[in-house]
C-alpha cells in the first residue's frame, strides 16, 4: 500500500508540474503577442505624426490670407470671405455635389437659367422676376422676350423649330427704361443678337443672347436687384408706374453692395458648372453619415471619390488640385498628433501593465514548479528506498 500510494502521489505531482510548464508557455506566448502589439502601437503613433489637414484660404483684413481646415461648408459653401469658389464632382456619377438648399432650387430652375436660379437663392421669388400682369401679353411680339422669367420664344417652323432662351420681366423693364441711353457695349451686343435670330442658327443665338446677357446684367445688376425690391401689386405694374410699389418684406434693408454682387456671382457660376456637370447630387444625400468636417475632406479627396473643381474668370470650372492650388493648403494636423500621443501613452500603459501581470504569474508558476520538483524528487527517493527494501526481504 506504501508504494501504490506514493506512486500516485507521484503521478499527481508530475502531471500538476506538466500542468504548471503549459500555463508558463502560454503566458510566455502572450508576452510575445505583447510585444508585437507594442510594436504596431509604435509604428500607429509614428504614422500619426505624419498627420496632414487640407486648409483653405479666406481673405483677412490687410490683404493678409487666414486658413481654416477644409470642410466642405468651408471649402463649397457660400461665403465672401473665402479666397476662391469650390465645388466637388462626384466621380462615379459626374455630377456636382451641393448644398441641400442649392440642389431644391436647381431641381425648381433646372430649366431656366442662371439669373433667374441666382435670384432664387438670394431670397427672390419667380414672382418677384416674373411678373403676372407687366403689360406684355407673353405672345412673343418682342422676339426674345416674353413674359415668363427664363421663359422661351419659338423661332423658325416644322422640324426646324427651337425655342430661345429670353431675358426675364424685371431685365426687359430695365432694358426698355434704358432703350434711348443704353450702354454703348450692352447697344452693340444686344444688336447682334438681333442679328443671330435673322440666321436661325440655334447655336449662333444661344451663344449671341449669352453675351447680350452677360453684359446687360453686369451694366445694370443693380438696378434689376432693385426693382425685384419692389412689392408689385396688381394695377402697378407697368413701366410708367412700377415706382410706386413699395419694398418686399425682409428686403428693405437689404441695399444692393458688393456683398450681394458676390453672392449673385457665385451662384451664377455654380449654376454653370452644375449645368456642364450634367446635374447636381445634395450632400445630404452623397454624405449619408452626415459627416462632412476635415477628416471626411481629407478621406474623399485623398481616395479619388470626387475631384476637386474651381472657378476662373478665363477657363471656367477646371478640376485642380489642392496641391496645386494657390488657396489651399496642407498642414500638420496638431490635434490629430496630440490625440495620437495621448492615445499612444495610454496604449502602452495599458500593454506594460498587463505585461507586468503576466511577468507575476510567471513567476508564481516558476515557484510553483521549483516546489513541485522538490516534491515529486523526493517521492521518487521514496518510493525508490521502498523498493530496495522489498526486494532485500525476498532476496
Amino acid at each position: 500500500m506504501g508504494i501504490s500510494a506514493s506512486q500516485a502521489h507521484y503521478v499527481f505531482i508530475t502531471a500538476r508540474i506538466n500542468d504548471v510548464e503549459y500555463k508558463a508557455q502560454q503566458i510566455m506566448n502572450e508576452k510575445i503577442n505583447l510585444s508585437t502589439r507594442q510594436d504596431a502601437v509604435y509604428d500607429e503613433y509614428c504614422a500619426a505624426l505624419d498627420s496632414k489637414k487640407l486648409q483653405i484660404a479666406y481673405n483677412g483684413s490687410g490683404g493678409c490670407l487666414n486658413y481654416v481646415d477644409a470642410t466642405f461648408a468651408s471649402v463649397c459653401g457660400y461665403n465672401n470671405e473665402r479666397n476662391g469658389t469650390f465645388a466637388l464632382i462626384d466621380e462615379t456619377s459626374g455630377l456636382m455635389i451641393v448644398e441641400d438648399d442649392v440642389y431644391q432650387v436647381y431641381q425648381s430652375y433646372e430649366n431656366s437659367d442662371k439669373y433667374s436660379f441666382a435670384w432664387r437663392m438670394l431670397g427672390f421669388e419667380e414672382g418677384d422676376f416674373a411678373w403676372d400682369d407687366n403689360g406684355k401679353d407673353g405672345t412673343g411680339n418682342q422676339v426674345g422676350v416674353n413674359s415668363n422669367a427664363g421663359g422661351a420664344t419659338t423661332i423658325g417652323s416644322g422640324e426646324e423649330q427651337f425655342n430661345v432662351l429670353a431675358m426675364t420681366d424685371v431685365e426687359q423693364y430695365v432694358f426698355d427704361k434704358h432703350a434711348a441711353d443704353l450702354d454703348p457695349e450692352v447697344k452693340a451686343k444686344y444688336e447682334i443678337y438681333q442679328e443671330s435670330l435673322k440666321t436661325e442658327d440655334k447655336c449662333k443665338i444661344a451663344e449671341a443672347l449669352d453675351k447680350f446677357r452677360s453684359v446687360f446684367v453686369a451694366k445694370y445688376k443693380e438696378e434689376i436687384y432693385n426693382a425685384m425690391r419692389l412689392d408689385k401689386d396688381d394695377g402697378i405694374l407697368q413701366s410708367d408706374s412700377i415706382a410706386q410699389g413699395g419694398i418686399i418684406p425682409g428686403f428693405e434693408n437689404q441695399e444692393f453692395d458688393s456683398d450681394v454682387a458676390g453672392e449673385f456671382n457665385y451662384y451664377v457660376h455654380l449654376f454653370e458648372g452644375i449645368q456642364n456637370a450634367g446635374g447636381c447630387l445634395p450632400i445630404s444625400k452623397y454624405s449619408n453619415d452626415g459627416d462632412t468636417g476635415n477628416d471626411w475632406f481629407n478621406n474623399i479627396i485623398s481616395t479619388g471619390l470626387v475631384s476637386l473643381n474651381e472657378y476662373d474668370k478665363k477657363k471656367g470650372w477646371t478640376v485642380v488640385s489642392p496641391a496645386t492650388s494657390t488657396s489651399m493648403r496642407e498642414v500638420s494636423d496638431d490635434v490629430a498628433i496630440k490625440k495620437a500621443e495621448a492615445k499612444y501613452k495610454h496604449d502602452l500603459k495599458e500593454l506594460e501593465d498587463k505585461e507586468k501581470k503576466l511577468d507575476r504569474d510567471l513567476t508564481n508558476l516558476e515557484t510553483e514548479r521549483q516546489a513541485l520538483t522538490t516534491e515529486r524528487d523526493s517521492i521518487k527517493s521514496v518510493i525508490k528506498d521502498a523498493v530496495v527494501r522489498t526486494f532485500k526481504i525476498f532476496s
